[in-house]
């Protein structure tokens, strides 16, 4: 199966521009006999939303985004981030979700396990977090996926070559999505640059597939919002930790 990773340039509320980009990806996808184009994390409105969470009419906005996006999805499968409504009267409001799109409907939905609540993040204050996990199947494939956070489990040293082996949650995603022995692994993100995140990022994602014997698939957002940069550097990785 040829995988399309859609590295996009997101703006953040603008329904339109990002329904735009999502249209264009699938169908560049499609054309180069894609069965699987990913996007990243919170791809549907953009990241970090921030308060613009708290509006339902911001919400019901994802949803008709997601609906469009799913209408375009004939013959091929996308992967998108959205925030959902948490259908429990308990806890926050919404989900940081993955959605698996095929056929012009939501064929499965992921939701993000570990919120990250530290530096630029303040994920914890809008969402609520995930209790478990299950692969998605693609064409036969079963897949492992995950968002974001989900694979920095492990703490690492400031130069982000080397894990203390410290976890710093008591969930482990990958831990669960193992048990059903998953053939590849996506990782969708939106992870802001600073000048030792790429290398942090190669090295978490070359750990996890060393670790699960997989091969990796992580695509990242690019583009600015105010004081955020997003540098993309989308890549893949083998079972055996190797950029290919």
């Amino acid at each position: 199966m040829l995988i399309a990773l859609a590295q996009v340039n997101l703006h953040i509320g603008n329904f339109t521009y990002n329904l735009s980009k999502h249209l264009e990806a699938i169908q560049k996808a499609s054309l180069a006999g894609a069965g699987l184009v990913v996007f990243p994390e919170l791809s549907v409105c953009g990241y970090p939303p921030q308060d613009l969470l708290e509006y339902d009419a911001f919400t019901a906005a994802c949803e008709q985004s997601v609906k469009q996006i799913a209408a375009a999805c004939k013959g091929i499968t996308a992967i998108v981030g959205a925030p959902v409504r948490n259908p429990s009267q308990k806890g926050k409001r919404l989900y940081n979700a993955a959605l698996v799109l095929r056929e012009g409907e939501i064929v499965q939905t992921i939701y993000k396990q570990l919120l990250p609540n530290y530096d630029v993040f303040d994920e914890s204050r809008y969402f609520e977090s995930g209790n478990s996990t299950s692969c998605i199947q693609v064409n036969g494939k079963k897949i492992a996926l995950s968002i974001c956070e989900d694979l920095w489990d492990k703490e690492l040293e400031n130069d982000g070559t080397k894990e203390t082996g410290r976890s710093l949650y008591a969930q482990a995603p990958m831990d669960q999505l193992m048990a059903e022995k998953p053939e590849l692994a996506v990782n969708i993100s939106s992870s802001p640059f600073h000048t030792q995140q790429a290398a942090a990022r190669r090295n978490m994602l070359l750990r996890n597939a060393r670790q699960f014997h997989l091969p990796f698939l992580y695509v990242n957002q690019t583009g600015a919002h105010t004081d955020l940069l997003f540098d993309g550097n989308s890549m893949v990785a083998d079972a055996n930790g190797h950029i290919v």
